[in-house]
């Protein structure tokens, strides 16, 4: 999905990408290549493990999209434009 959604958007539109706090998807070597693929690839490494880290970014953010989530609430909430 990361790949698909950073094809489909302008390249000087940056794109956070975060993962859930206890599990992540994307292996080292992934991240490294849509690092390169793709300069508005932005990973926000949690090296804290913090458990909700996009709630704290998501007021600062211009939209949303995520994957069985609850960001999709939480973006109304901050009436931010969700995309699905």
């Amino acid at each position: 999905m990361v790949s698909d959604v950073l094809t489909n958007t302008p390249s000087q539109i940056g794109v956070i990408v975060t993962e859930h706090g206890y599990k992540n998807q994307l292996s080292s070597k992934q991240i490294s290549e849509l690092e390169e693929k793709f300069d508005n690839f932005i990973y926000f490494k949690n090296d804290k493990k913090i458990p909700t880290v996009t709630q704290f970014l998501l007021p600062y953010v211009d939209g949303a999209l995520s994957v069985s989530s609850s960001i999709g609430y939480q973006a109304a909430l901050w009436n931010i434009p969700y995309y699905s």
